[in-house]
């Protein structure tokens, strides 16, 4: 009887050091890919083709054109302020702030390491990934242009770069971008239609919110929605498209660099 305790207390040990090891290797390669995602970035959009530079070139100009209803579209959101609109609107408390963003990926990625679910794992890597990469790019596009907010008052035009004032730090919405580039990658971790339009449905409501409370002009969220669903789709394809959170993963395809914005 002694014996067979000993050997079950030897099997438990031993299953423990080999998870363990198990768990620091993914640890490992996932620290590895996180950083190789953005060398990969950075060369794709580098080296990105015609067709990637035509399609920036428009929806640039789309940006640009959109500036045209900057202010009609602020004065309607200031002058429709409501209760109801308050709490509709709050979703940018939540999804979106930094450290609730940082604890839900790290819930989902951590959760899937230590339990053994590689698709719970990848999913968080990716949307960390995403998010961190997206959040970076806007941080430095934000000091370029260093333009002013809405709430300044100071109108759509006001750009004073590396004023390193968060009141001049309204393009491109942070808020917009981050939502959109894990919204994107999370929509892509499963083939259901109300699954994506969930995940969607959440980024636009972020984006409207952050007209709402006159923190952005429409064209700083349309311009942050379109970079951050870029790279949230860059993130999917270099990781040969979804992963599937229940059931079988996909069949691993051939990674894809590009930087080309697909609706």
């Amino acid at each position: 009887m002694l014996k067979t305790k000993w050997k079950i207390i030897v099997l438990l040990f031993s299953l423990s050091v080999g998870l363990q090891a198990q768990v620091w290797q993914n640890f490992k390669s996932d620290t590895k890919d996180f950083f190789q995602s953005g060398s990969d970035l950075g060369s794709a959009v580098w080296h990105s083709g015609n067709d990637a530079k035509l399609q920036f070139a428009l929806a640039s100009a789309g940006v640009v054109a959109l500036t045209l209803l900057d202010q009609p579209v602020r004065d309607y959101t200031q002058q429709h302020q409501t209760v109801l609109g308050d709490r509709f609107f709050g979703i940018d408390n939540y999804y979106g702030e930094k450290w609730y963003m940082l604890g839900g990926m790290s819930v989902l990625y951590f959760g899937g390491l230590f339990s053994g679910n590689q698709s719970v794992r990848k999913a968080g890597l990716q949307t960390a990934e995403a998010y961190f990469y997206t959040g970076v790019l806007g941080l430095v596009v934000k000091e370029l242009f260093g333009r002013a907010r809405p709430f300044t008052n100071e109108g759509r035009y006001s750009f004073k770069p590396f004023r390193l004032e968060e009141s001049h730090r309204s393009f491109f919405s942070g808020h917009s971008s981050t939502v959109f580039a894990v919204s994107t990658v999370m929509a892509g971790q499963m083939d259901n239609l109300f699954w994506k339009a969930g995940w969607y449905t959440a980024a636009v409501l972020v984006a409207g919110a952050r007209m709402y409370h006159d923190q952005h002009w429409l064209s700083d969220v349309t311009a942050g929605a379109l970079i951050g669903y870029s790279i949230g789709r860059f993130v999917l394809e270099r990781n040969g498209g979804h992963v599937q959170i229940t059931g079988s993963s996909s069949a691993a395809q051939p990674m894809q660099v590009g930087f080309v914005v697909r609706f």
